[in-house]
């Protein structure tokens, strides 16, 4: 006897983000993936603006901003490395009203969207991304670091 998994048709890896008509017979033009990298939990999202290019965008939250009770040089060096977020890069932080730290990458992407073109767009983003979410984990402190939460 064969499960539901070992008798469904394999699927064609290049069909795999072909926008899937909806329940209203349009087409769907949002593609949401949701995957852990680094301890962190990423939501990706491609939206297709034109028939010539989507939008990729990647957002992460990577904790909390610390308290200027918890060291003031060390809110200080956080906002520094917020800032430097602000300078036109494809990646950027916001911070919360509930003082959280989020990441957002946004990126436009080439049609046709291939498997390959999404993940290398995801690949680049983190990439652009990483020396500030290392940063911003070592002012975290340990406690409270993106990589000791779970």
């Amino acid at each position: 006897m064969q499960s539901a998994l070992e008798s469904a048709p394999p699927s064609n890896p290049a069909n795999l983000l072909a926008p899937k008509p909806a329940a209203s017979g349009n087409l769907d033009e949002i593609v949401h993936l949701h995957f852990d990298w680094q301890d962190l939990h990423i939501d990706a999202q491609l939206e297709r603006r034109s028939v010539r290019e989507s939008l990729l965008q990647v957002h992460c939250d990577l904790g909390p901003l610390p308290f200027t009770a918890e060291g003031v040089s060390r809110r200080t060096n956080m906002f520094a490395v917020l800032d430097a977020t602000r300078n036109g890069l494809q990646v950027r932080t916001k911070v919360s009203r509930n003082q959280r730290i989020n990441l957002v990458g946004e990126m436009k992407l080439p049609a046709p969207i291939t498997t390959q073109i999404l993940i290398t767009g995801i690949a680049t983003l983190l990439s652009l991304a990483r020396p500030y979410i290392e940063l911003i984990g070592i002012l975290q402190g340990s406690a409270d670091s993106v990589r000791h939460r779970h």
